[in-house]
């Protein structure tokens, strides 16, 4: 009697100490049974209230847009499954703030993820077979962040005034462009025909990047750098830039640092040591 009683105890211990435990970076364990967050079983599902949501499953939406987010303070677990759509909608999108989607992979949509909020969050996600990647506009402060972009036929990632690192980018057919943005760009990898690999849209830090130029001539290359204000110098530093195309080409008043970086220039202003 009383192991059973000491056996009870010890499981209603463990079962109050069970809640949501970090494994590792951006990822989480939710306890089975726990009563976190709101499932997302079907498509199309739209978000009015702010929370935790997880998709219970591969999920196929054959019109429309997948998940349309309209409040803010929202994050969506993909939990590694896949949301499968159709090329003339958005596989998730919004003009809310503060939105995080992460752990999972959108495919054959028009945009993969279309948010024009700001400070959302895009982390650990694959977007492959869009016409679109990741789109989070204009309004900035976004973090992009280990997603990998496979075989999208116009952009892989836009982002102004964002933070967009260690991601991947590829290409299998001539593509607009790998990563267009401002802000720190750092630790990417850019391959495959992309008329641009790095599309530079304001003042930035473009730190420790590895870009592959495969169209060549014209205004096609690997990091292009648009014109910046004066006194915002766009600094480059620790990239690597090959093969056939342009490495580097600068705006006409764009300001260029360029630190220890395998340095090609092409085109006016392309950059100083």
């Amino acid at each position: 009697m009383k192991r059973k009683y000491w056996l009870l105890l010890l499981v209603c211990a463990v079962l109050l100490n069970i809640g949501s435990v970090k494994a590792a970076d951006d990822f989480y364990v939710i306890a089975v049974g726990g009563g976190v967050g709101t499932k997302i079983s079907s498509l199309p599902k739209t978000i009015n209230t702010a929370g935790f949501y997880y998709v219970t499953g591969n999920l196929t939406c054959p019109t429309g847009n997948g998940i349309t987010v309209n409040a803010s303070d929202v994050t969506i677990d993909l939990m590694g499954f896949r949301l499968s759509g159709n090329s003339t909608s958005h596989g998730i999108s919004g003009s809310t703030n503060n939105v995080e989607v992460r752990n999972g992979t959108l495919s054959g949509w028009n945009h993969a993820i279309d948010m024009w909020g700001t400070q959302c969050r895009i982390i650990n996600l694959r977007a492959q077979g869009n016409a679109y990647g990741i789109n989070l506009g204009n309004n900035g402060g976004h973090v992009v962040k280990g997603c990998t972009l496979k075989a999208n036929t116009d952009t892989g990632i836009y982002a102004a005034d964002s933070t967009i690192s260690n991601n991947v980018v590829t290409a299998s057919s001539s593509a607009f462009y790998g990563i267009v943005g401002d802000g720190i760009i750092s630790g990417n990898r850019v391959t495959g025909p992309h008329n641009l690999g790095i599309f530079c849209t304001g003042p930035a830090n473009i730190i420790g990047n590895t870009v592959y130029s495969g169209v060549t001539g014209g205004g096609n290359g690997g990091i292009i750098l648009s014109a910046v204000e004066p006194g915002s110098p766009t600094v480059l530093d620790q990239n690597t830039v090959y093969g056939p195309g342009p490495h580097y080409v600068g705006g006409t008043s764009a300001v260029v640092w360029a630190g220890k970086s395998t340095f090609n220039p092409w085109g006016s202003n392309a950059g100083h040591e």
